[in-house]
């Protein structure tokens, strides 16, 4: 569903959460994506639940998709710029965890309700990705 949303939007998406690393075990983020024509690309992770915290070791686990996502996901010619968490609902201390991400990997971390992705199809479609990407780039509970 979010990543039908986010080309309802304009973006180009790939769903990665079953995909399969080139060298060693693991997965990535649950989908790709990116402006096109430019060097914007982000990845986030779908959670299923209605006060989704962002624990310690989710937080762990997204440093190694920034990682991995950076040799075996980006497209040639496009920059990680941001990272996301799109779920139900998020504790009141989201912000926390999600500038922890931002500290350990220099990559602004966001996350959302998948209302406020539905909120930004009423954006005009000439400048809609350009103001989604900047709000997500500049990280923290996106609402």
């Amino acid at each position: 569903m979010t990543a039908i949303v986010l080309e309802q939007l304009g973006f180009n998406t790939t769903l990665t959460g079953r995909k399969r690393r080139r060298q060693g075990t693991g997965s990535f983020a649950d989908v790709y994506f990116e402006i096109p024509s430019t060097d914007w690309a982000s990845i986030l992770d779908c959670k299923s639940t209605s006060q989704y915290s962002l624990p310690h070791n989710h937080i762990v686990l997204m440093d190694d998709y920034i990682s991995v996502s950076k040799t075996d996901l980006l497209h040639e010619g496009y920059e990680l710029k941001t990272v996301g968490y799109v779920s139900g609902g998020f504790t009141s201390n989201i912000d926390n965890p999600l500038k922890e991400i931002t500290a350990r990997t220099n990559v602004p971390a966001w996350a959302t309700r998948p209302q406020w992705l539905l909120k930004q199809l009423d954006i005009a479609p000439d400048i809609r990705l350009e103001q989604i990407s900047s709000k997500m780039k500049a990280g923290g509970h996106l609402v």
